[in-house]
């Protein structure tokens, strides 16, 4: 059963020792990021990671977790980038990866807290990642809608394949873990921004 929940970014950026010098973008989001972490580890639940990548897996809580492929001088990691923003900010937890299909993980039976690891579109500028498609503030949008709405059903509606299109890392993920979810939530959005032209959004539910 998963009490609560809470819905995070995963760019590598957002781990200060990666993005030195972005403070000033990255401070709200951070801030954000923590409190919401507070409040899912403050249930007590076995906190456990749900993040994108190339293909469904699965990592125990020892796996090592790194950014030597973003300039800081340490060990390689196992677990993909955006499982190690989760492991940067809530310490060790099992792990699991979902791929591009959006295939619901096997997490572990009983109580736990959800972390789930995943941007917007990264098209909404000019300078994005993936250069502007007007699409994506309407993604975005509709994003955001179901994030603050606590309801699993509005997740499940999120277009998986627009988001590939508009590469919103967390398309198969939210699309992943709606049908985990067997009831509504209380919800709150605590950040959206988009400090460049990829989306963000902190969402706590529980």
């Amino acid at each position: 059963m998963i009490d609560a929940l809470c819905f995070v970014p995963c760019a590598p950026a957002l781990v200060p020792e990666v993005g030195r010098g972005l403070d000033e973008q990255l401070a709200g989001a951070r801030a954000a990021i923590a409190s919401v972490l507070g409040a899912v580890a403050a249930t007590g639940r076995q906190l456990v990671l749900v993040g994108p990548g190339p293909a469904d897996a699965a990592y125990p809580p020892e796996a090592p977790a790194g950014f030597a492929g973003f300039g800081l001088a340490e060990p390689a990691g196992q677990l993909p980038p955006a499982l190690a923003i989760g492991r940067y900010f809530a310490g060790a937890a099992p792990a699991f990866v979902v791929g591009p299909r959006g295939n619901p993980p096997p997490l572990p039976g009983g109580p736990i807290g959800l972390v789930v690891l995943g941007d917007g579109s990264a098209r909404r500028t000019e300078k994005a990642p993936g250069y502007l498609d007007e699409r994506a503030a309407g993604y975005d949008e509709a994003v955001r809608a179901a994030l603050a709405s606590g309801d699993p059903a509005q997740l499940a509606a999120l277009d998986l394949g627009l988001g590939a299109e508009l590469l919103a890392a967390g398309a198969p993920v939210w699309h992943a873990i709606a049908p985990l979810l067997t009831r509504p939530y209380r919800a709150q959005v605590r950040y959206e921004g988009d400090p460049f032209g990829v989306d963000y959004v902190v969402a706590l539910w529980e």
